[in-house]
């Protein structure tokens, strides 16, 4: 038994440690000949369940990022108006009419126009 695995042996009956023991054998020989990882779950007869399995080693290459369009690209941004007061501050100024986001001087606080709906 590997101190790692100490905890699954918690949750089931001692007469059935050889089959869990036999499972996690195969799965960690299955693991080190992928190079993937698995979150496992054991119910109290010392069955093994797999519940989340990492991705394959150079997944990363194949990965397709969605494209992003300018508009939240700048909305997002770290600071896109300075000058704005955020919070109770803008209410307190008098800028709760102008709504949320807005800036006095600047208008919107992305400079974009209002989206197509």
């Amino acid at each position: 038994m590997h101190p790692r695995h100490a905890h699954l042996y918690a949750h089931v009956h001692v007469l059935l440690w050889p089959w869990l023991w036999w499972q996690l054998q195969n799965l960690n020989r299955w693991m080190k000949a992928t190079g993937r990882g698995l979150l496992v779950a054991v119910d109290r007869w010392g069955n093994v369940y797999i519940r989340c399995m990492s991705d394959a080693p150079g997944a990363e290459d194949r990965f397709v990022r969605a494209p992003v369009s300018d508009r939240l690209a700048k909305a997002l941004a770290d600071d896109p108006c300075p000058r704005r007061k955020p919070g109770p501050q803008a209410i307190l100024s008098g800028w709760a009419s102008e709504g949320p986001g807005m800036c006095r001087e600047h208008g919107c606080i992305t400079g974009l126009p209002p989206p197509h709906t």
